[in-house]
């Protein structure tokens, strides 16, 4: 009973994620599909547990082959929220188009086929469905560490123009698929341990880290966004300090008209070293209206707002050929970039390409 209204909860979450408008869409349908499917797998165990499939038996099994769709769109998270989140089609089909497959041949099969033959059911397939068993977990290994890795990779290249939210679903997320890696040992033990479930053994402990994953990435602003401090990229809890705000939204809107006004004339993001004090102090507006202006009419945080000036100028000075003349980085430098890594992430972040794939495709 419990594993169902668990069940039915990660319904609920994953419709949650998936019609969430205000974040990173692909990083919440990815999500809210790997949650809606463990929910699947999870009622069917609930099921067995409830022996409704002694009335029902072709319940057992109908999520067997599920564990390979929910392998790769691990990693497929994993890569959307370090890209911010952009996939492309081809990327998306080539993990998951076999795995998806493979379900939609199995299904009919786990429908139709005898079931005292059924390779679920026939104790003389048993050495067969080890090696089944034997090789999803070995596929979930592979999966595990690539998305691992891809984590790993984006938060040793972390600096001070990366997104806060990024950088904290990322790493509670390696956090989690690292937890599931020491964990999966034991889950190969239980499965050749007799008398033991080890399909209960394995649903426990995926029902700790999807839903630890999909509980906290609700608390994220990557999936739904929160206000952020400019001044030091915190998070802002939404209380008293913002609700009696004496800004209006036209004087909101009036600001932020100011703002634009202000970076396009005095072009002040060509000075590497700005900082959120000289901006509001070149202004003439109060930080604490800046950053609430900056964070809910222009809907980014300080740095990639002055970044966003600093590409705008990148692309301005290639357009007129200067990239023929200087080296690309020096341009990146002296529109306002103080490093190559930082110029070339937050390019790709604007542009959706290199520097190098824009001056090709243009």
């Amino acid at each position: 009973m419990v594993l169902g209204i668990l069940a039915l909860q990660g319904f609920v979450l994953s419709f949650i994620l998936y019609s969430n408008k205000r974040g990173y869409s692909l990083s919440n349908r990815i999500l809210g599909t790997l949650v809606f499917l463990f929910s699947l797998l999870l009622l069917e165990e609930a099921f067995k547990l409830m022996a409704i499939n002694a009335s029902y038996p072709r319940i057992t099994g109908t999520t067997f082959l599920f564990d390979l769709i929910l392998a790769p769109l691990t990693l497929l998270y994993a890569m959307s929220v370090v890209k911010s989140p952009r996939l492309s089609n081809k990327l998306i089909s080539a993990h998951l188009a076999l795995p998806i497959l493979v379900n939609v041949v199995y299904f009919p099969y786990h429908i139709l086929a005898d079931w005292n033959s059924h390779l679920i059911n026939n104790e003389n397939l048993s050495g067969l469905m080890t090696v089944a068993v034997a090789s999803k977990i070995s596929y979930q290994v592979v999966y595990q560490l690539s998305a691992i890795i891809v984590l790993i990779k984006f938060l040793g290249k972390v600096d001070d123009s990366t997104d806060l939210s990024q950088v904290a679903a990322a790493r509670w997320l390696r956090n989690i698929l690292l937890a599931v890696m020491v964990l999966l040992p034991i889950v190969m033990l239980f499965e050749v341990i007799p008398g033991v479930d080890g399909d209960l053994v394995t649903v426990v402990i995926m029902l700790i880290s999807i839903y630890s994953i999909g509980y906290a990435a609700l608390r994220n602003p990557h999936v739904y966004p929160r206000l952020v401090d400019a001044t030091t990229g915190q998070i802002i809890d939404v209380g008293p300090k913002y609700q009696t705000s004496a800004l209006s939204d036209g004087e909101k809107e009036q600001y932020a008209d100011q703002i634009r006004q202000y970076m396009e004339a005095e072009r002040p993001h060509l000075n590497a070293n700005l900082s959120f004090d000289d901006l509001a102090g070149g202004i003439g507006i109060q930080g604490h209206n800046l950053s609430q202006v900056i964070n809910e009419v222009l809907n980014q945080n300080f740095y990639d707002f002055v970044n966003s000036y600093r590409v705008d100028a990148v692309v301005e000075r290639i357009k007129k050929g200067d990239h023929l003349r200087v080296n690309l980085l020096t341009i990146g430098l002296e529109c306002g970039f103080n490093s190559k890594a930082t110029f070339n992430r937050a390019f790709k972040k604007a542009t959706e390409k290199t520097p190098q794939q824009f001056i090709k495709d243009l």
